[in-house]
């Protein structure tokens, strides 16, 4: 029977089977049959013989016909009943690197977005109304690095050739976390960047009015005297762009945050003003990226991490619509992330409805937490750590579905060390619970040597998930993406949140005339066809329920 989620842990259910019984033949260069059991990614790339495992069929599946008939592990170390059976039901539930919960996201194979000669990094996205998917990164090459635009008319199946947005060239400043930023206003899209072009770094802002075709002349939009950094921006439901950045000293130590916005209708900045959170015993971390969101009312928040006496936890400024400046400022971290020098990780932010939700990092625990509030009490007491101090998770970005929305999941998204490698990790855990649920490893290489996944970025586009990041397997980082396959129950063809004989006979009636009925979610087994091993699939799964 193929249930509908996996129960069985690979990690550590299975893998110990392995380590006890089989890596001393199966693991190294000289593998036996060139076939290394010494990790799921081993396992799943098969040997001399091929693919050893065929996921949701036991039966056919060369691994269990070796543990079975008793020819591994050679001699008379033979597997237990027990963990035969065990093998057995992991593969009949998927061959799932992690068992599956219900709701789990499932995600498509990663796609590689561009070949340049280049690096490729810091992904932002945006999307509009029309259903198009805008995409704005950095393009490096030596100390050039340009700001590129691309967006996808379909649903993130193809994407436009790349452009240049910036009309001065290789002058453009980036770090982890504080790429471009892009966002929309009405029929405008506006970018955010950074750029060194007088010597020091400054704020500039380009506009496109006919969905990314052409943009404007860079339009410089900070007006401190020296250094300024890490800028973000929202646009209000009122139109208004607030616009915010740090400003630095002279002598480049820390001076303040400051806050300016253009009206609807303008891209002329008003003279900018010190959001008020700098004084003689703390300031904001001067190189972590801060993070603004508006909530539906118009509310401006700003997550950014704060420095008293090196205890370095996350902080929100607050303005309430239509007052005067940010009268409230709360602690939103309680850990005491004691540092003497800046973590250079910043907070991620996500309001959605009535809720608020943060991701941030720990750097005195070498861990990252997500966190989440009711906007209207702001009491952040929910922290869920993401992953221990042995993979020491970094660069975490949130995305908050909320209240009424695929039943209050929070999605985050972070670089990970546990492998030895920086990796692209992904997960989520839901309101009121304590752990985090559906960790996958969004990069699908086999790791060789050491090999940098960087720049997570969550998206929500047409009601799925995108999840891009940068990727150096070769000489240059670029860009990778995956996106959901399905946020519904598995079997669920007709989209009534239930699996049931309706959805057999709408697989049925596809299996018979497929030209006819187009049907996302046909393949259950996922084994590349639709056919009768589908329909025992989905019968399997209502059995199961």
């Amino acid at each position: 029977m193929l249930p509908l989620y996996a129960e069985v842990d690979y990690n550590s259910e299975i893998q110990p089977i392995f380590n006890s019984s089989c890596i001393n033949c199966h693991s190294g260069s000289d593998a036996e049959e060139d076939l290394s059991l010494t990790s799921y990614d081993n396992l799943m790339n098969g040997g001399e013989s091929g693919d050893v495992v065929i996921p949701y069929d036991h039966a056919n599946s060369l691994l269990w016909q070796y543990i079975t008939f008793g020819y591994m592990p050679p001699g008379n170390n033979d597997l237990t009943g027990e963990q035969v059976d065990i093998i057995a039901q992991w593969i009949n539930e998927g061959a799932l690197p992690e068992p599956n919960e219900p709701n789990s996201i499932i995600f498509e194979d990663e796609v590689q977005l561009f070949q340049d000669s280049a690096h490729q990094k810091f992904p932002e996205l945006v999307s509009t109304d029309d259903g198009i998917l805008h995409l704005v990164w950095v393009r490096e090459l030596g100390s050039n690095k340009n700001v590129m635009y691309s967006n996808s008319t379909d649903n993130g199946v193809t994407y436009s050739d790349p452009i240049q947005i910036n009309h001065n060239s290789n002058s453009i400043v980036a770090y982890t976390q504080a790429g471009p930023k892009i966002k929309v206003r009405g029929n405008e899209l506006l970018i955010v960047y950074m750029d060194h072009r007088s010597g020091l770094t400054n704020i500039y802002l380009n506009y496109s009015i006919d969905n990314g075709l052409s943009w404007s002349e860079d339009i410089l939009v900070s007006d401190q005297s020296y250094l300024q950094a890490y800028p973000d921006f929202e646009v209000a439901p009122n139109g208004i762009i607030h616009l915010i950045y740090y400003s630095y000293n002279q002598n480049n130590s820390f001076n303040s945050i400051r806050y300016s916005t253009a009206q609807l209708g303008s891209l002329e900045f008003s003279a900018s003003t010190a959001v008020g959170v700098t004084g003689d015993a703390n300031e904001p971390c001067d190189c972590c990226q801060p993070d603004m969101e508006i909530s539906p009312e118009g509310d401006i928040y700003i997550a950014y991490r704060n420095n008293v006496e090196n205890i370095r936890d996350i902080y929100i400024a607050i303005k309430a619509a239509g007052s005067d400046g940010f009268n409230d400022i709360i602690r939103a971290s309680f850990h005491n992330d004691y540092n003497n020098h800046c973590p250079s990780s910043g907070p991620s932010m996500q309001i959605e409805n009535n809720m608020i939700a943060l991701s941030y990092r720990v750097s005195d625990a070498a861990t990252s937490y997500i966190d989440y509030s009711d906007i209207s009490i702001l009491s952040f007491d929910n922290a869920v750590m993401i992953s221990s101090s042995e993979a020491s998770p970094n660069f975490s970005d949130i995305l908050f579905d909320g209240p009424n929305v695929n039943e209050d999941i929070i999605h985050v998204g972070w670089i990970d060390y546990e492998t030895g490698n920086p990796d692209v990790l992904y997960g989520t855990s839901e309101i009121g619970a304590e752990n985090l649920m559906n960790i996958q490893t969004m990069n699908q290489n086999i790791e060789d040597g050491y090999i940098m996944q960087k720049d997570p970025k969550l998206h929500r586009h047409n009601d799925e998930i995108f999840y891009f990041w940068s990727d150096k397997r070769g000489t240059f980082h670029q860009l990778y993406y995956r996106k959901s396959a399905s946020n519904y129950l598995l079997g669920d063809l007709n989209y009534d949140n239930s699996v049931d004989i309706l959805d057999i006979i709408i697989l049925v009636n596809h299996i018979l005339s497929p030209a006819a009925v187009d049907l996302d979610g046909a393949d259950i087994n996922n084994d590349g066809e639709v056919n009768i091993l589908d329909i025992v699939a989905l019968v399997n799964i209502i059995l199961g329920n």
